[in-house]
């Protein structure tokens, strides 16, 4: 006869089940349907006396007898068991099978350890870079050719066509078609000419991705004229590599450089003093003497000359030559001005046109833009003026006669102790530096004009002659006759301009 409900006896699982039993098991000790753990059958609900770890799986209530219980615990035993046994499979197969990160780093540490076993070699070899393709993560390994600023550059230096510079250059697509246009007529190097060099420096070896530095190579075995060469490298996501373009530009400056440094060593200078400016018939000339200082002969000296007046206005050019000048040569020689005169320059500026340089074995080469050129007015240093005349400007006297100079145009003034005053125009017929003196043609109001020379004695002292006065040989020609009048020795007073 089955037990009536009062019969029951509820106790509570520490799973959360409730295992039902009747009043004659208390005291019994029974396996929970649900976890297998052993209950006592008590006459309230109790806790399990021991803790366990509960799955959160939900059975349904049911009435629980010792033979139920018997019946279902190598149930619950075989699918624990065959639990286990799986979750140690998956286990097991995990810690066997090498994983993604694993497989990245075993690659990594094997491009560690070809770079270390690279490092001792004078030439790097063709650029390759390796790379994980796992979707989680993205790692570039550089290659020994371009893992240091250096290494590009020696495998660039080592090619032995423009082709295989390539793999050492940046957007190599891009700079293909200018590669080959540059060295067009040199597709083949020759090893004993073009050898890879001593690293001599890097600007910057601990550059960051992205910025560039300088590297520079001794190659002076295979370049006596370039013994030095400096090539930008940029420090990409790839490693370092060799900026082909920014490159060529420092390559011209390198030869440049190298050049002035060969060239310097003759001295390559030269000597202008101007001596005189002369006015002749309707053109002006300048005379200078140009003295090669140089230690070479020059087949080839040209010179020009540009001329301005006082407003800055541009007045004309002109140039002179010569040849074969030799080292420390000295000559005279003129440049001429048609329809300029004297008194209208104010100032000038010369120019080295072309020299060329004999190299000794028949040689010739333009080193024009090598030669600097220094000039100064003859007797430089009592500080003339390039218009000497400008020192008459202002109020002289010489006993009791005196002469006004104009600043603002070619006119002065004479009065004496008579009270005679002559107005004339003058214009400038010679300056010669190297005597301080310039010669002056005074044209009066009525009457032939006379030619006067100046000589600055010091700076507030002239002396005055009259050398020439003209007459009429014929009515429509007028000539200048020299007469030599007394020297007379004026002295400054002020600036006062008129009487």
């Amino acid at each position: 006869m089955p037990p009536s409900d009062s019969d029951k006896i509820r106790v509570k699982c520490s799973c959360g089940k409730t295992v039902i039993a009747s009043q004659k098991h208390i005291g019994r000790r029974v396996k929970c349907p649900n976890c297998e753990v052993p209950i006592t059958i008590k006459n309230s609900a109790m806790e399990l006396s021991e803790s366990h770890s509960p799955q959160q799986d939900s059975l349904p209530n049911k009435d629980i007898t010792p033979s139920s219980i018997k019946r279902k615990a190598p149930i619950f035993i075989c699918t624990v068991s065959g639990g286990v046994i799986l979750l140690l499979g998956v286990i097991v197969f995990v810690f066997m099978s090498p994983g993604k990160e694993s497989e990245s780093k075993t690659q990594n540490q094997i491009a560690e350890r070809d770079n270390s076993g690279s490092q001792n070699k004078q030439q790097a070899e063709p650029s390759s870079v390796a790379r994980n393709t796992s979707s989680s993560d993205t790692n570039t390994v550089i290659t020994p050719a371009l893992s240091k600023p250096e290494s590009p550059v020696r495998g660039y230096l080592a090619a032995r066509t423009w082709q295989e510079r390539l793999p050492y250059v940046m957007n190599a697509d891009d700079v293909r078609p200018k590669m080959a246009q540059v060295y067009r007529d040199l597709p083949t190097f020759n090893s004993d000419e073009f050898l890879p060099g001593t690293i001599l420096s890097v600007s910057d070896p601990l550059v960051p991705v992205g910025k560039s530095c300088i590297v520079t190579v001794d190659i002076s075995k295979s370049s006596q004229d370039l013994p030095r060469i400096s090539y930008v490298v940029t420090h990409s996501k790839e490693g370092f590599k060799v900026d082909w373009e920014e490159s060529q530009k420092r390559v011209e400056i390198d030869i440049k450089e190298a050049n002035e440094a060969k060239w310097r060593k003759i001295k390559p200078e030269l000597d202008i003093e101007i001596l005189r400016w002369k006015q002749e018939s309707s053109y002006a000339s300048i005379e200078f003497r140009l003295t090669n200082k140089s230690t070479a002969l020059l087949p080839y000296v040209a010179v020009d000359m540009s001329i301005e007046n006082d407003k800055g206005e541009y007045l004309g050019t002109a140039y002179t030559n010569e040849t074969n000048v030799r080292s420390g040569g000295t000559i005279v020689k003129k440049i001429t001005f048609n329809n300029v005169q004297t008194g209208e320059i104010a100032s000038w500026k010369m120019n080295i046109k072309e020299v060329t340089v004999d190299l000794g074995d028949g040689q010739r080469i333009d080193l024009t833009q090598f030669f600097k050129m220094n000039e100064n007015l003859a007797n430089s240093t009592k500080g003339y003026q390039p218009k000497l005349e400008s020192c008459l400007n202002g109020h002289w006297q010489h006993s009791n006669s005196h002469y006004f100079f104009s600043s603002e145009k070619p006119e002065a003034i004479f009065s004496d102790e008579n009270g005679t005053i002559l107005k004339y125009g003058y214009k400038v017929v010679e300056r010669n530096y190297s005597t301080g003196e310039f010669k002056v043609r005074l044209f009066p109001k009525e009457g032939l004009p006379y030619q006067c020379t100046f000589a600055l004695k010091a700076p507030q002292k002239v002396t005055f002659q009259i050398t020439h006065r003209a007459f009429k040989s014929l009515p429509s020609l007028q000539v200048m006759e020299e007469i030599n009048k007394p020297l007379e020795e004026w002295s400054y007073v002020n600036k006062q301009e008129s009487p």
